[in-house]
């Protein structure tokens, strides 16, 4: 027999077991029942679903009388400008271009729909810019009611032009101090996916593409049209010359080439003037090379000790022009002094002291006043002058 203990025990765990029992089940229809019970849930859904459904016949019925109320059964067609295409850009480009589209009419219950390839249709919103990459891509739009489309019209991108030009090369002609470069460009054939936009502009660099030309009155390089340009005065060296092209989408090509300039030779005439503008010498006349400084020759040995350059010769600055050119080199002559001296034989002045000055191998020939009652000791003084200074003294002699 069992004792009192052990049954005590089993009692306490059987009433445990029923309490947690309660606790669960209370749980279990709390869930159910409560305010966000399963069963309220339930309930809740059923109604969604119910007013949703009314709300979908509601909205069939009113589609049916829009579409009794109508003689056709899809969208109007559309006339010229009630749909603009808008293209940016819309001139020639090397880039996406984006298509937008304005609507001129009253949609009414129609709205707008747009496809790329004509298969594929998605509504469009106003203000939406469409990126078209390929040249030849055509633009749909239509009217849409909800059932039926129509009203179509399209817009094909034909401005697009990614390929450089096909070719460019130039022939130059050159002077000693120009070159004229005429260039030849040719653009790229169109193929399915870009068009040929033709040759736009032309630049031209002398420096290897440092700097471009032509240029506008602002200093800004702008090009030109015109396949020819000429490069003005220029000094001898060598020139890296490059031409640019440029299509109307602004794809670019270039060609380049080296073109020497060689030193020019220029006929230079040198004349040897005295103080009054009187030849020296006969004109030395030789080829001098353009932009070199011009070394002037020396008068000949037998004329340095008469005459004396204004400006010594190495002083003179002159740059050979690219062109003929005569220096004047101006001098002044080196003179002696003739004196004669005129007396009486006492000492005395008989007739004024005669002074002048001669160049080197100037003649002179002086010739002695008449006094009455008086002979000169010399009728007349003449000869050469020499690289010297010169004095003579004639006497009167009384004849009483």
């Amino acid at each position: 027999m069992k004792s009192l203990k052990e049954k005590g025990i089993t009692l306490i765990a059987l009433v445990i077991t029923i309490i947690i029992l309660l606790i669960l089940a209370g749980i279990t229809i709390g869930t159910i029942t409560g305010e966000n019970g399963l069963f309220r849930r339930s309930k809740d859904a059923a109604k969604k679903y119910k007013d949703a459904a009314a709300q979908e016949e509601n909205d069939l019925i009113h589609l049916g009388e829009i579409l009794e109320n109508h003689t056709e059964v899809k969208p109007p067609d559309l006339e010229k400008g009630d749909i603009e295409f808008i293209l940016n850009p819309n001139k020639w480009t090397n880039n996406v271009v984006k298509v937008s589209i304005k609507v001129n009419i009253n949609l009414g219950i129609n709205k707008i729909q747009t496809s790329v390839d004509g298969l594929g249709w998605e509504d469009y919103e106003i203000g939406k810019e469409i990126e078209v990459e390929e040249n030849k891509t055509t633009v749909y739009a239509r009217l849409w009611n909800g059932v039926k489309a129509g009203g179509y019209a399209s817009e094909t991108v034909n401005n697009i032009d990614r390929l450089p030009p096909a070719s460019v090369s130039f022939t130059e002609e050159h002077t000693t101090s120009s070159i004229k470069v005429t260039a030849s460009a040719t653009d790229a054939e169109a193929t399915e996916t870009d068009g040929k936009s033709e040759i736009g502009t032309y630049y031209f660099s002398k420096d290897g593409g440092t700097n471009w030309e032509p240029k506008d009155e602002s200093g800004q390089v702008v090009g030109q049209t015109n396949p020819e340009y000429t490069f003005k005065d220029l000094q001898s060296g060598t020139y890296t010359i490059k031409v640019k092209v440029k299509d109307n989408a602004g794809n670019e090509k270039e060609d380049m080439k080296e073109i020497t300039l060689l030193p020019a030779s220029y006929c230079l005439t040198i004349k040897y003037v005295d103080e009054n503008g009187k030849e020296i010498i006969p004109d030395k006349i030789m080829d001098w090379t353009a932009g070199e400084k011009i070394e002037i020759p020396p008068l000949p040995a037998e004329f340095m000790e008469d005459y004396t350059p204004n400006v010594p010769l190495e002083d003179i600055n002159e740059v050979m022009p690219y062109s003929d050119y005569t220096l004047t080199v101006h001098y002044t002559a080196i003179k002696y002094t003739l004196t004669i001296k005129f007396i009486y034989e006492d000492g005395r002045e008989a007739v004024k002291t005669y002074t002048r000055q001669y160049m080197y191998g100037e003649s002179y020939n002086v010739g002695s006043p008449i006094i009455p009652g008086y002979n000169p000791t010399q009728q007349r003084i003449y000869g050469t002058m020499p690289r010297e200074n010169l004095n003579f003294t004639v006497t009167y002699v009384s004849v009483l």
